[in-house]
Parts: structure tokens; sequence; C-alpha cells
């Protein structure tokens, strides 16, 4: 079995009040929460029921991060995978965030894929409060390949 991961680190810039939103947002049911109800509004106030990803509450956000102050952008908290990285969640995170702050700014990610086995690729994200956007360098890839392709057959 091959070992595999995904790598990813981004940042945003946070206000005081997106601060606190986004660690009441990110905080995971506690292990102790035996309440069905309750745990069924933690999903759904994450609004993560139409979520593409199956989500395990006490594993949550899917993803690593941390507030700190940068000498350039002010308060930020950044986002990246050094123990755990989905990129689905991110996803998700961002366009929830974005959209409970009426955010005109966006959020865009790259990431990387490998394995043991030499399988690799990537791709990025790009995130507002209105849309959410893939691609992988597969599909990249694909495209110029069939456009090649295409190009040299008709000639």
């Amino acid at each position: 079995m091959s070992n595999c991961e995904t790598r990813f680190c981004a940042s945003v810039k946070v206000t005081p009040n997106q601060e606190e939103w986004l660690k009441s947002y990110l905080t995971p049911v506690d292990d102790k929460v035996d309440d069905v109800e309750e745990i069924d509004q933690w999903f759904e106030d994450r609004n993560l029921k139409e979520c593409s990803y199956d989500v395990d509450a006490e594993v949550w956000p899917y993803f690593d991060y941390e507030f700190r102050d940068s000498d350039t952008d002010g308060r930020i908290m950044v986002i990246d995978s050094l123990e755990v990285g989905v990129v689905d969640m991110v996803e998700h995170v961002m366009h929830e965030f974005l959209k409970a702050h009426n955010s005109d700014q966006c959020f865009g990610m790259e990431w990387a894929y490998t394995s043991d086995d030499g399988e690799c690729g990537g791709g990025a994200i790009f995130v507002t409060a209105k849309v959410k956007r893939w691609t992988s360098s597969m599909d990249w890839l694909a495209k110029q390949e069939k456009k090649f392709n295409e190009a040299a057959s008709s000639k």
C-alpha cells in the first residue's frame, strides 16, 4: 500500500471579529457529546450536510491552521497540511467564511499530491462568497494534449 500526501499552505487576512468567527466555526465536536440533536445542530451550523466530504465531527476541520501576526498583512490565518490536509474542507470553510462576512475578498490555494509509488499531481482552488472553482494539473494537462492532438490532426 502506498503512502500518499496532499500538501498545501496558504493564508487569509482576518479582522478580530472574523478570527473569533473562524475559531468558533472550526471548533470540533467534543468527543464526550452524545446528544444526537446537538451533533446535528453542529453539522447544520457549519452547513456540512451539503458538503461533498464525509465529515467526522471529532476530526474536523481536516487541515491545520493557526492565527498569527504578519509583518505585511496584519492578522492572518495560516492554513496548511502539516498533519492532515483535505482540500475539499479548506474550500468549504473558506466559502462559508466569505459568505458569513459578506466579503468581497477571494481566497486561492494550490496543492501538491504525491505518493511513494510515483503518482503525483496537484491543482488549485479559487473561492469567493459566491463561487468555488477547482482545477487539477491532470485536467489542465489533458486539455493541453487534446488541443495539441486536434491541431496536429487538422494539418
